[in-house]
């Protein structure tokens, strides 16, 4: 078999598709070539199924590359798919995968040898028209940070400052491939981004599967980094990502941290208003709090934007539960919210509770929250806003 190979690394989120940009240099470090899909003899498949739908796409998309495919080529599914739906997986792929997101597994698994890798960066993302016309339009009368940050990927430089979490969310099967927390030292993390600096970056994003638990792995904190970060006099601006409420309820310092006008976006993903569904979802931190820090560094920071991730209709939430949340979106100004309907994920604690609440209910409930949101965005002339609760490009 040739050392060919095709990378097929899109549908997936950033933290796997900067794992994806990885696999490629190690490969070619190998004496691999890459190919387009009809002229590689392996084709190499990312995988996500963060959410049931999701899932089913990608098991699709596996089921009709298998069958495109002639018999001298070979798919090989790699990220969190073969991790936490192996038996689904192997109903439509019978050839080889390699499970998670570490690279030495990844190795060992398709026989490559190891060797020093630079750090992924920087994205490819395919774009739609729609995609396309909100880039231009930013670039030349927007001139946003934060939409560049999202529809502008290769003018963003990822920092990816961490691996894995040290959460137990009740509802999170990602959790299963990423495994235990595992940061990056401040200074590493500085080293890459004065690189990011030096070939002319100016949007930096951070990216973990959880921001706010960075180094406690380690002796050392995301006060520090941003500390660090924010102490260069450069021109640059920075998107925190995936950041858990419960270190704004831990660190009293980053509320004068996120004054900083080089802040763009944080986003906090507070999944509800319900401290009764917080506690079934594993998530130790209290609404009211969670508020007043958000209200506080909006009054020092009104340029700050902030971005939120909201489930509904999670086991037990009766609509009581869901009124709670909806008074959030009255008591903070979230710029963009992503609006979740619960999507159970087989292995974990929440798809063994009682109290399902039916599809027509969470539909129901995604649609009035997402209604409400954009009701807001339309009354105060928020035009940003309202393209960004309307739109959101893929990664």
């Amino acid at each position: 078999m040739s050392k060919t190979f095709s990378m097929v690394n899109e549908n997936v989120c950033i933290r796997l598709k900067l794992f994806g940009e990885e696999a490629r240099q190690l490969l070619e470090k190998n004496g691999w070539q890459e190919k387009k899909v009809g002229e590689a003899s392996r084709v190499f498949m990312n995988s996500c199924n963060f959410l049931e739908r999701i899932e089913q796409k990608t098991l699709k998309r596996i089921k009709k590359t298998n069958q495109s495919l002639r018999e001298d080529q070979e798919l090989i599914v790699f990220g969190c798919l073969p991790v936490t739906a192996k038996n689904k997986l192997k109903k439509v792929h019978s050839g080889g995968y390699a499970a998670g997101s570490s690279l030495e597994r990844f190795a060992k698994r398709i026989g490559l040898k190891m060797y020093s890798i630079k750090p992924g960066h920087v994205v490819k993302r395919k774009q739609n028209f729609t995609c396309k016309t909100i880039k231009w339009f930013n670039r030349f009368f927007l001139k946003d940070a934060y939409f560049t940050y999202l529809y502008d990927k290769e003018k963003v430089f990822h920092l990816k400052i961490s691996d894995g979490c040290l959460g137990k969310c009740t509802f999170c099967s990602e959790r299963f491939a990423r495994g235990e927390l595992k940061s990056k030292p401040v200074k590493k993390v500085i080293e890459e981004f004065k690189k990011g600096l030096s070939k002319g970056y100016k949007v930096f994003s951070l990216n973990a599967d959880d921001t706010g638990v960075y180094g406690w792995d380690n002796d050392e904190t995301i006060v520090e980094l941003l500390d660090s970060l924010l102490s260069h006099d450069q021109e640059f601006h920075l998107v925190i990502t995936e950041f858990n409420p419960l270190a704004l309820e831990r660190f009293d310092e980053l509320e004068e941290l996120l004054n900083s006008k080089k802040i763009v976006l944080i986003t906090v993903p507070i999944q509800s208003g319900s401290k009764k569904i917080l506690k079934k979802m594993g998530r130790d931190y209290t609404p009211k709090i969670i508020v007043k820090k958000l209200n506080s560094i909006r009054d020092k920071n009104p340029n700050l934007k902030f971005n939120t991730h909201v489930i509904v209709g999670f086991p037990g939430e009766t609509r009581r539960d869901f009124e709670k949340t909806m008074r959030l979106f009255d008591e903070v100004k979230f710029d963009k919210a992503k609006i979740f309907q619960y999507s159970e994920r087989p292995g974990t604690p929440a798809s063994r509770m009682n109290g399902k609440v039916c599809e027509r209910v969470k539909l129901e409930r995604q649609k009035k929250l997402k209604q409400k949101i954009v009701r807001r965005c339309v009354k105060q002339r928020d035009l940003k806003s309202l393209l960004l609760n309307t739109y959101s490009p893929q990664n």
